[in-house]
């Protein structure tokens, strides 16, 4: 795994979504990076190529982070690992036949690192992305089963 290839790959990944088209590659870096750093990511690629398809992220927010994230819907650089509330942040994803894999991937790899009843939070966004629809969360072993 080599990191900065996977930042340059999860780049073009949102540079493709429209609601990240309007950032700079370098505001894009400076969001991503602080997840890269701390492992706190996935690259999924296809087998054959070994290009990549889609990105998700994560993050172990304080009760204080988590407090701004539900309001603004941005993590903080230093946020990222600052406590115990499990945040996924991001799936950024470009083949939308393989959105149930992505989702399944990311409840079993909580599962190898967390208790099953933890609770794992995420925002929705609106289609635009400039406001947030609503907050949902479901414990990982209710992930686990919704995603065999």
């Amino acid at each position: 795994m080599n990191k900065r290839e996977d930042l340059e790959e999860a780049i073009r990944l949102y540079k493709d979504q429209y609601i990240w088209q309007h950032m700079t590659n370098k505001e894009l870096a400076d969001y991503i990076i602080p997840s890269i750093a701390l492992d706190q990511y996935h690259l999924f690629k296809y087998e054959t190529t070994g290009v990549a398809y889609a990105f998700t992220n994560w993050a172990f927010l304080s009760d204080e982070a988590e407090k701004r994230f539900k309001k603004t819907g941005i993590v903080e650089r230093f946020d990222w690992d600052s406590g115990k509330n499990v945040w996924h942040i991001d799936t950024i994803n470009t083949h939308k036949g393989k959105i149930k894999d992505i989702y399944k991937w990311t409840a079993y790899n909580f599962l190898k690192i967390l208790p099953e009843d933890t609770k794992v939070n995420w925002i929705r966004l609106t289609k635009s992305g400039d406001a947030i629809k609503r907050l949902n969360k479901m414990t990982i072993k209710q992930g686990v089963r919704k995603f065999k």
